[in-house]
């Protein structure tokens, strides 16, 4: 399935940035990712950009504010 897919894919990004962050450090930026994953793909994937957040700087785009982030880490450019 196309979310099947793109979880695999966003694996595979992750493991790479993880991987080269000491020797080039840069944040990750995802652009509504998600959007082909069922609950508990997006659920899975919320939890490893929490990991992943500890070691690099991620930035995740969405227009869907239902998404499952903690409000502490959320800004709204809407309300800039």
């Amino acid at each position: 399935s196309t979310g099947t897919m793109e979880q695999l894919y966003l694996a595979l990004i992750m493991s790479m940035a993880v991987g080269f962050s000491d020797q080039y450090p840069m944040p990750i930026m995802i652009d509504d990712g998600f959007v082909n994953f069922d609950q508990s793909r997006r659920h899975a994937a919320n939890q490893m950009l929490k990991q992943v957040s500890e070691q690099t700087q991620v930035l995740y785009f969405t227009a869907n504010l239902e998404r499952e982030f903690d409000a502490g880490t959320v800004l709204d450019l809407g309300k800039l």
